[in-house]
């Protein structure tokens, strides 16, 4: 009761996740039913059929590890989540694996946004290989094993694919059109390890929009220090092109994200979740398209595709061909769920036509 009592102070969490659902225009927002035993839970749970449970570490009458087991054994396919705001708990039970029966921990630090990441994760891995297959959505990939990274991390990733799908809203047609936008915003899935990181790759390699990534986390049933240069470096084998951050608490890596031409983020920064969130915009297309010279003068910026279409018209030639030889522009058309128009121009080479503005006319 204690745990509920400080997560309903600090967030009001019922109310966070209902605004927010309402806002995107999506009509069936998450009902909490809220119990203070295991054996209510269970109870609840033979009861009537839900689509998420969520532990905390303190649980009077059953362990979280043995409550998970009990939970998954009437129900193997129900996501069971822990939330704790106990740091070495947090850890501890994240590094039990799937030896837990978790299908993730979260560190509490206050932020009621990090109830709505919960939820959209589970969300998104249920239905990331149909929308994908179906819609053509685009996937954004984190990566990393430490509850206090990640839970920070979460809620400002979903922060800023909330916005862009409110910012699509703006242009729908009618309400089937803006629930369509809303399904086909890009999906976020957090792998704990290089294996599962390598997995998602390999699944969605035609639909990655990005990757964020820790540099130490678990490789072959070990914590590796260097797995993110490990991950990189396989990615850029595949996917060169492919947008990626890099974090990290040791100073060291930064020269090299630096020589490797990569975004890195200082995990002892205060700035570091601005740092997240610039990537997001600059990068994976989250923000307007800011047309700039090679040596980064801004010559202007594009709030939407009929703005782009005008600017296209205008902009030099030589930022024309950089930004076109980088597939900046289908990376800006994908984040705002164009893929007909993206997966149009993003096979283009400037080597296919006779010169730049044939590139132009096209």
């Amino acid at each position: 009761p204690y745990d509920c009592f400080i997560l309903e102070q600090d967030g009001r969490l019922a109310d966070q996740v209902f605004s927010q659902y309402i806002s995107l225009n999506l009509t069936h927002h998450p009902r909490f039913n809220q119990v203070s035993s295991s054996k209510e839970a269970l109870e609840q749970l033979r009861l009537r059929d839900h689509d998420l449970a969520i532990i905390t570490a303190q649980n009077r009458d059953m362990a979280p590890t043995e409550l998970a087991a009990a939970i998954k054994e009437l129900n193997p396919r129900l996501p069971v989540l822990m939330l704790t705001y106990d740091r070495s708990a947090a850890q501890t039970f994240s590094e039990l694996g799937s030896k837990s029966n978790l299908d993730g921990v979260y560190l509490w630090t206050g932020d009621p946004r990090l109830f709505l990441a919960m939820v959209k994760s589970v969300e998104d891995r249920l239905n990331v290989a149909r929308d994908t297959r179906k819609l053509g959505v685009r996937v954004i990939i984190l990566v990393g094993d430490s509850p206090a990274f990640y839970s920070a991390y979460l809620p400002t990733m979903w922060t800023e694919l909330l916005n862009q799908t409110r910012s699509l809203m703006k242009g729908v047609l009618n309400d089937a059109h803006g629930r369509h936008r809303a399904r086909a915003r890009p999906k976020l899935l957090h792998a704990h390890n290089y294996e599962q990181a390598l997995q998602y790759m390999e699944l969605y390699s035609d639909y990655l929009l990005g990757l964020v990534t820790d540099m130490r986390f678990p490789r072959a049933g070990r914590t590796d220090r260097n797995a993110g240069w490990k991950l990189v470096e396989r990615v850029r084998r595949d996917l060169p092109g492919l947008p990626i951050l890099i974090q990290s608490a040791e100073a060291e890596h930064a020269a090299e994200a630096a020589r490797r031409k990569l975004a890195f983020a200082d995990k002892n920064s205060p700035g570091l979740l601005s740092v997240l969130r610039d990537f997001m915009l600059s990068y994976l297309g989250f923000g307007p398209f800011v047309f700039r010279t090679k040596s980064g003068k801004e010559l202007g910026q594009a709030h939407d595709t009929q703005e782009m279409m005008d600017m296209l018209k205008t902009i030099p030639a030589e930022c024309l061909a950089r930004h076109a030889a980088g597939n900046n522009f289908s990376t800006w058309l994908l984040a705002r769920t164009e893929f007909e128009s993206a997966s149009h121009i993003m096979p283009w080479k400037l080597e296919d036509f006779t010169d730049i503005e044939a590139m132009r006319a096209a």
